[in-house]
Order: structure tokens, then C-alpha cells, then sequence
């Protein structure tokens, strides 16, 4: 499989430019009155043709499970969810809650110790909803719900739930709702599949949509989230309008914003509806207990609302809030890669995988050690061997055999979580064996690779030479220059120790410092050893399209790119890939 390296976005630095003087992230707007809020986004629930999705996560019955609930017992929705829902007026078109209603039936990833108990939790999930009867609740099982053997069904789920299905769609206000199971590791099983293909070619793509399921696929991305991205992102790919995706699993707020094909997917992470999970008092805190209430008008998000249990207040989310740095790969990072090896995707015999940890089909859970062999026969030029997602703190290995190895440090680890570790060169004529281990069990394996020389050596050179530290990685955020990250920083030459303002490090050309946009033009410094590309749009709800940059300046290993003729487009993205 032949692997692209991502575009790396500017994110918190200035991801979104503007033409115009629009401020990039709006004020917030609160109150104990959800009418109040909802003027912020100019909606009526009561007019024509609008309604209210009401989107609640992880309520996490609970009955001793010592090993997530550390005791505590929970049978109940938390009581603060209630008063609020009820005092919504008018109430909400339907529900939707996005999985984990218990928490025995997998209390750790791929792990079903305590069937009868988790049957009992679901149980009081399920006493606990049937009080809202006011309007359509729609449910979807999250990992807790769907232990990770289940691979084709849900079947402890429908034990509780016998007449609700693991995926179902539904229509509010003109827009179309998908619900989907992620089953226990991320994955949608072929029956679902199947029937997705069959919605994908009956609706029309240049309408929005709406799409729910338990786990994040970007913002919270890993191995663990690997095929169900790619089953979401097939489905999406013919779409030209804006598309949405409502998840929990994180336990957090968070909202961010991705291109799709020739669409705009925006990805709202729902706090847990229990505030025993992350206990805060802080209501402004990502980890609040809360939901959300969506606001449809007319086939398409008005904006989101989210209700806070803390201090039982509404807060408008909006739609600009927060964008994401890029759209995120395992392989962020690591370039010239020759082999890897998914799992769920070979034959583990091949390879003769041994692992001691717990088999979640398309990845491991709770790894103490991973072994497999390195085609490095087929593979002559390969000197790094690639592992994925492994922690800092996990030892590597090589040796001929199993019965011998030889330590290997880590040289490098992706913001994807990929391994980079440098094959000793007397061992790189094969037979060639390759062993992760780590003795706290914290290792969730995907798989394993060959590659050649990382190319981030420059990054590196840069970041020893400004940051201090060789070691970093492109995602760490550099707290002395405003919280940007360090990829940022490197893309544009930004001086990465400066406290004040941004700008140029020293010896950079001068070639407008931040990218800066006026006279309808865009222009900034641009690395010569990088490829930039840059996306333009009218409107944050329109689809970006791609811009065709002038070089006017080249000098010391840099260009200044431009976009001219730009002045009716409000909106720019710069992304850069390694060469």
C-alpha cells in the first residue's frame, strides 16, 4: 500500500485568513434561557421547517466495576439532565444518544469480563430513557455497549434493545440523519456497510447530512479509529455540500473542522452526560458533563448548542469556533515508507505476529509485548522499522531470532503515534524479528512497517536549533509562542522562543512574517524543501477549492508564494507536505 504523507494545516497560529475584518472566533454567548441562545444563531425551533436533535453520550450505568468506575455506582441519569431537558420549550424534535450506556460490557478495550452485569446496566439504561417519551429517541451503541468479539452484530446490545437497530436514519427539518454503530474497535461490520452503499447512491450529494456514531474519527484519531474513518470518508467522498458528524467516546468537548473530497465536514465531540467520568466544577471546562442540542433549519446546521450540567447553562458552539491544524493520518510525519502491515488487513501467519495483549481484530488492547517478522529480504533498502501506536515509553528490539534481541532506541514518534526506530545495520540482511514491549500494559498496536530515511530530519535540525529539544514532534505546542504547534512554527520560520509577538526567526527572510492577506492578495514565506498548497472559499459553509500560487521571491532555501485575484474569496488554508 502506497501511503501520502498529510497536509499539515496552520492551526492555532491563523488556520482561517480573511479578506475581510470578521473576527475568526466568535464571542460567547451563554444563559440559563436555551431561547436566548438560540437567537445567537437567528433560530426558532417553532418556525417551518426547523427542528431541534437533541444529542446526549456515554451515561455510563454503572454497578461496581472496579476497573473504569472505581466503585461507584451509577443507575440513574444524572438528575441535572432532566430539569434541564424539561425545561426546554419547545422540546426537542428527537433524541439521539451516540453509545456507551454501560460500562461492564467491555471495561477495557477489547476486554468482556462481566456479561450479567453489564446486561443490568443496560437494564437501567434502558428504565432511565424510556422517561422521555415526548418525542423520538434514537440509540446507538457505543464500544462499551458492543464488546469487540462481536465483529458482524450487536447482539449484546439487542439482548436490551431488541427492537432497536445498531444503525438507523431519520429526517429532521429536511435534513437527512445517519446513526451508525462503530461496534467495539471502530469498524462498521459488512451488513452495515452494505445498506450504507445503499443510502450513498440514492441521496442527493449536494444536500447536507448529518451522521452520528459513538467514536471520533479525526480529532481524537488512532488505530483504534482507523477503518471506520475510511468507511465514513468513503461515504462522504461524492458529497458536495456540508457535511456533519455528531460522536462521544472522548468524554470531552470538541469541534472541529475538516475537508472532505469537495466537502466541509465538521466533527462535534459530545461531553459525557455524567459527571462522575471527569468530575469538574469548571463549566467551561472541554470535560463538563453536558449534550448538545443541534438546530436544524431548512436541511441544514443553524448551529449547535451545548448544555452545560455544572451550572445548568446553555452555550452557543459556533460552526467557527474551532478549526482543526489538519486532517490527521497514522503517518503524519513519517515519509519514504515501503511496507506496512494493518492489522485486520494480513495474515497475521505471515508474519508470524505473537502478541500478549488482548485482540481487538483490527488492533491490540493492553499489550505487554508485540513480536512479528520483518520482510526486510523483500524490502533491501529499508532502515527504520515503522510501529504503531505504541508511548514514548515503549522499549524496541531486533534480532535473527526470537531467543535474541538487541535494544534499538526510539528515533521518532509521529503525532499519528507511529514509531520511527533505526534497524541496526549488521540486521538489515534479514532474517530480521522486531519486538515493542512495555511493561505497564499502556500499548494499543495497529500494526508495523519498513521505511527509508525520515525526512524530518530538517524539522528536527530546526527544532534543536530554536525549540531546544531534536526530540519533539510537529504537533507539540509551543507554549512561548502563543500555543501554536511546532509545525507551524518550522512552516513559516516563525522565532518559536518569542513570548510577545509572532515573528520570522533569525536569518529567515523577511517575506511578510505571518501569511498576510490585503489588496486581495495572499502572501507569505514558503520553505523550498516543502510543497504548499492553499485552499480558498467565500464562506466557511462553502466547499474550499484549490488556489495556484505564484513564486516571486526565492532566496536562502526559501520562496514567497502568492495568491492573487483573491478578493472575493474571504477564506484561506495553507497546508505543506514533506517532499
Amino acid at each position: 500500500m502506497k501511503i501520502c504523507p498529510r497536509f499539515f494545516y496552520l492551526a492555532a497560529l491563523s488556520l482561517i485568513l480573511f479578506l475581510s475584518s470578521h473576527s475568526a472566533k466568535a464571542q460567547l454567548q451563554a444563559s440559563t434561557n436555551v431561547a436566548d441562545v438560540y437567537k445567537y444563531f437567528h433560530f426558532d425551533p417553532s418556525a417551518t421547517n426547523c427542528g431541534v436533535l437533541m444529542q446526549i453520550s456515554d451515561v455510563h450505568m454503572a454497578l461496581d466495576n472496579t476497573e473504569l468506575a472505581n466503585g461507584t455506582i451509577v443507575t440513574n441519569i444524572d438528575p441535572r439532565l432532566i430539569a434541564m431537558l424539561h425545561a426546554i420549550s419547545p422540546h426537542p424534535t428527537a433524541m439521539i444518544v451516540t453509545g456507551d450506556l454501560c460500562v461492564a460490557g467491555a471495561t477495557a478495550f477489547g476486554l468482556h469480563d462481566n456479561e450479567p452485569e453489564a446486561m443490568n446496566e443496560l437494564i437501567l439504561a434502558r428504565t432511565a430513557l424510556s422517561q422521555f417519551t415526548n418525542f423520538p429517541l434514537y440509540i446507538l451503541p457505543g464500544n462499551h455497549d458492543n464488546p469487540a468479539y462481536e465483529v458482524t452484530n450487536s447482539a449484546l446490545f439487542n439482548k436490551i434493545f431488541p427492537n432497536t437497530p445498531r444503525y438507523t436514519n431519520f429526517t429532521i427539518a429536511g435534513l437527512p440523519v445517519i446513526g451508525l454503530a462503530g461496534h467495539g474497535g471502530g469498524w462498521l461490520d459488512p451488513e452495515e456497510r452494505a445498506w450504507l452503499t445503499g443510502l450513498r447512491e440514492t441521496m442527493d450529494h449536494t444536500k447536507p447530512v448529518l451522521l452520528a456514531v459513538h467514536q471520533p474519527i479525526v480529532a481524537a484519531f488512532s488505530a483504534d479509529a482507523r477503518e471506520l474513518r475510511r468507511d465514513i470518508f468513503w461515504f462522504l467522498k461524492p458529497w458536495t455540500a456540508p457535511t456533519w458528524l455528531a460522536c462521544g467516546h472522548a468524554h470531552t468537548r470538541d469541534v472541529s473542522q475538516f475537508p472532505v473530497g469537495a466537502s466541509t465536514l465538521t466533527e462535534y465531540v459530545c461531553p459525557a452526560a455524567q459527571n462522575w467520568l471527569i468530575p469538574t466544577s469548571n463549566p467551561l471546562s472541554p470535560s463538563a458533563c453536558g449534550f448538545y442540542l443541534w438546530c436544524i433549519t431548512n436541511g441544514t446546521v443553524q448551529g449547535v448548542v451545548e448544555g452545560v450540567l455544572t451550572n445548568s447553562t446553555y452555550y452557543a458552539l459556533s460552526l467557527n469556533e474551532k478549526y482543526a491544524s489538519s486532517l490527521p493520518s497514522l503517518y503524519d510525519g513519517v515519509t519514504n515508507i515501503l511496507f506496512t502491515a494493518e492489522e485486520g488487513r494480513f495474515n497475521r501467519s505471515d508474519y508470524q505476529v505473537s502478541v500478549r495483549g488482548i485482540d481487538v481484530t483490527y488492533w491490540w488492547s493492553y499489550v505487554v509485548t508485540y513480536t512479528c517478522r520483518l520482510p526486510v529480504e523483500k524490502y533491501p533498502t529499508a532502515t527504520r522499522a515503522l510501529f504503531m501506536g505504541a508511548p514514548p515509553d515503549t522499549s524496541y528490539y531486533f534480532g535473527t531470532n526470537t531467543n535474541s534481541w538487541v535494544s534499538a532506541p526510539l528515533e521518532f514518534l509521529s503525532p499519528g503515534s507511529i514509531s520511527s526506530i533505526v534497524i541496526p545495520p549488521s540486521l538489515r540482511s534479514g532474517p530480521l524479528y522486531f519486538m515493542a514491549s512495555n511493561s505497564v500494559d499502556t500499548v494499543f498496536s495497529g500494526g508495523f512497517g519498513l521505511a527509508t530515511t525520515n525526512r524530518m530530519t530538517d524539522f528536527a535540525a530546526w527544532a534543536g536549533a530554536t525549540v531546544g529539544d531534536s526530540t519533539i514532534t510537529p504537533m507539540t505546542l509551543l507554549p512561548n509562542a502563543g500555543g501554536i504547534t511546532a509545525w507551524d512554527a518550522y512552516l513559516f520560520g516563525l522565532d518559536a522562543s518569542h513570548t510577545e509577538t509572532l515573528r520570522e526567526q533569525s536569518g529567515a527572510p523577511y517575506l511578510g512574517t505571518l501569511p498576510d492577506v490585503s489588496s486581495g492578495q495572499l502572501r507569505f514565506g514558503a520553505r523550498t524543501n516543502l510543497n504548499y498548497t492553499i485552499l480558498q472559499t467565500q464562506s466557511l459553509n462553502d466547499p474550499w477549492t484549490p488556489a495556484t500560487p505564484t513564486v516571486s521571491v526565492t532566496s536562502n532555501g526559501w520562496n514567497e508564494l502568492k495568491v492573487t485575484n483573491s478578493a472575493s474569496k474571504g477564506f484561506f488554508r495553507i497546508g505543506a507536505q514533506t517532499n
